[in-house]
C-alpha cells in the first residue's frame, strides 16, 4: 500500500514566512545600528582630531610673536565676529555679560590649576568667577573671529624675510574651512605678494581667539586695573602714556602684544556636512560638535623683565 506524507498547509507556510520575515528584519535593524554607530563614533573622532589638528596650528604660530625691529610690522589685529543666532548665548570673552547676566555663572569654584599638588586660583582672582575656573560657564557661543599678525624669520634685519599671516573661517573648494592665508614680505600697507590661502580643517563650526591683556586698560576685567581676556586686540592701538602695564610706573612702555591667546575651534561632529544642514547657525537643527580649547604664550612678552616686574609679580 503506498503512503503519502504530509505536505505543509498554506497557514504553516505563512507562519514560517513570517518567523524569518521577523528574523530577517531584526537582523537587518542590528545590521543598521552598527552601521549608523560605527559612522557616528568615526565622525566624532574625525572631529576631536581636525579640532586638535586647528589649535596646534594656530598655536604653533602665535607662540612665535615677537616685536619686529620696524615698527611699521608691529602688526596684530584680533577681530571678534560672533555668529548670529536667536538663541541667547554668552558672548565668547570669559565674562558673564551675555542675556540673563549674574545668572549663567555657578557659584565661583577657585579651581584654575594645580599647583604644588594645591588646587589654587591666581590671587587677584580669588573668590571672582572666571574663564578657566572649575563649574564656570565658559561661554558657548560661536564666533568667527578672525586674527592677523606677521612673524619675522629669526633675527631682524634690514631686508630680513616677513610673513603676514591670517587665519580665518571661509569657504575653500565650495565647503566651509579654517583658512590658513599668507603674504610673503608684505608691504606695511598691507601690499606685497599674492596671498596664499591654504585650508586647516573643513567643517568649522566656530573660532574663537581671546587675549591676555596685561596692560591696565582691560576694560573688561572683573576686576578693574588687572589683566584680564579681551576679545579683541589691535597692537597699532597700543600707545603711550594711556597705557601702561598693570602696576607698572608711569612712563613705562605697554606690551603690544598679548601675553597669552586663548584658542578654542569648534568643529561639526554630525554624519553629514554642514553644508547639508543650512538652519545650523540659526539654531533651527541640532548639531553635534566637537570643541577643543587651548592655551599658549607668547614667550617673547612673558620673558620679557617688565613683565615679570611690573605684572607677575
Amino acid at each position: 500500500m503506498r503512503r503519502y506524507s504530509k505536505g505543509l498547509t498554506l497557514l504553516e507556510l505563512l507562519v514560517a514566512l513570517t518567523a524569518s520575515l521577523i528574523l530577517v528584519g531584526g537582523v537587518a535593524t542590528a545590521f543598521i545600528s552598527v552601521l549608523r554607530a560605527s559612522d557616528e563614533a568615526e565622525s566624532i573622532v574625525r572631529a576631536h582630531t581636525s579640532a586638535r589638528s586647528a589649535t596646534q596650528a594656530i598655536a604653533r604660530d602665535l607662540r612665535l610673536l615677537q616685536l619686529d625691529s620696524d615698527p611699521a610690522y608691529r602688526q596684530l589685529i584680533l577681530v571678534d565676529q560672533p555668529l548670529a543666532s536667536p538663541d541667547p548665548r554668552e558672548e565668547v570673552d570669559g565674562l558673564d555679560d551675555g542675556p540673563g547676566a549674574g545668572t549663567q555663572w555657578t557659584a565661583p569654584d577657585d579651581r584654575h590649576a594645580l599647583i604644588g599638588g594645591v588646587v589654587q586660583e591666581r590671587a587677584p582672582f580669588v573668590g571672582v568667577p572666571d574663564l578657566g575656573d572649575a563649574n564656570v560657564d565658559e561661554d558657548p557661543g560661536y564666533s568667527a573671529d578672525e586674527i592677523t599678525f606677521i612673524l619675522p624669520a629669526g633675527v631682524m634685519a634690514a631686508g630680513s624675510p616677513r610673513t603676514r599671516i591670517t587665519y580665518r573661517i571661509g569657504e575653500f573648494d565650495g565647503e566651509r574651512a579654517l583658512l590658513r592665508a599668507t603674504v610673503a614680505n608684505p608691504a606695511p600697507d598691507g601690499s606685497g605678494s599674492p596671498e596664499v590661502v591654504e585650508p586647516v580643517i573643513f567643517d568649522p563650526v566656530s573660532l574663537d581667539i581671546l587675549a591676555w591683556n596685561s596692560n591696565n586698560n582691560a576694560v573688561a576685567s572683573p576686576l578693574a586695573g588687572q589683566p584680564y581676556w579681551q576679545s579683541t586686540w589691535n597692537a597699532a592701538g597700543i600707545m603711550l602714556p594711556s597705557i601702561v602695564p598693570s602696576r607698572a610706573p608711569a612712563g613705562v612702555p605697554p606690551f603690544r602684544y598679548p601675553a597669552a591667546f586663548m584658542i578654542r575651534v569648534t568643529v561639526n561632529a554630525e554624519r553629514f556636512p554642514l553644508s547639508e544642514n543650512p538652519g545650523w547657525q540659526l539654531g533651527a537643527t541640532p548639531l553635534k560638535t566637537v570643541a577643543m580649547t587651548t592655551i599658549v604664550n607668547v614667550e617673547s612678552v612673558i620673558q620679557d623683565p617688565l613683565y615679570d616686574a611690573w605684572v607677575r609679580n
